[in-house]
């Protein structure tokens, strides 16, 4: 498969990312969006065991893997 940027979407927002989890790292809410299976798995390996310790804001992450 290769990717096309578009000279409209150079930054790959519009990537579609359709796998989504949130985790707790350190406490914090983290939510990832990815296309890769793999990525959750590793997710889930470094902070899965964590829980949500602050009420601040979700930080938002999208990883794509072509």
């Amino acid at each position: 498969m290769e990717l096309q940027i578009s000279k409209i979407d150079p930054l790959l927002c519009e990537f579609e990312m359709p796998l989504v989890a949130v985790y707790h790292p350190l406490g914090f809410s983290l939510q990832i969006a990815t296309n890769s299976q793999k990525v959750l798995a590793a997710a889930h390996e470094s902070w899965g065991h964590f829980q949500k310790a602050f009420s601040g804001p979700t930080l938002q992450l999208r990883i794509g893997v072509l």
